[in-house]
């Protein structure tokens, strides 16, 4: 019985841990689907360090990718 506790308790802690924004959504925090393509392209462009490398890795233009950079993310 102890290792079943143990178990359990250690399963309950990483859903508690588990800080995933899909599924811990609140109507008033729900983003348009344009805002957070726009959110993650800046990240994936913070993470790798350009516009250029970023493109293909997303699967999108260059030109593409400089636009979200450019333009303001409206919810």
């Amino acid at each position: 019985m102890p290792v079943l506790t143990f178990h359990l308790r250690h399963w309950m802690d990483r859903l508690k841990a588990e800080k995933n924004p899909f599924t811990q959504l609140t109507a008033g925090v729900i983003e348009t689907a344009n805002a957070v393509t726009r959110a993650y392209t800046r990240a994936v462009v913070e993470r790798v360090g350009s516009a250029l490398q970023a493109a293909p890795k997303l699967g999108l233009s260059r030109q593409t990718v400089a636009s979200y950079l450019v333009s303001p993310s409206f919810s």
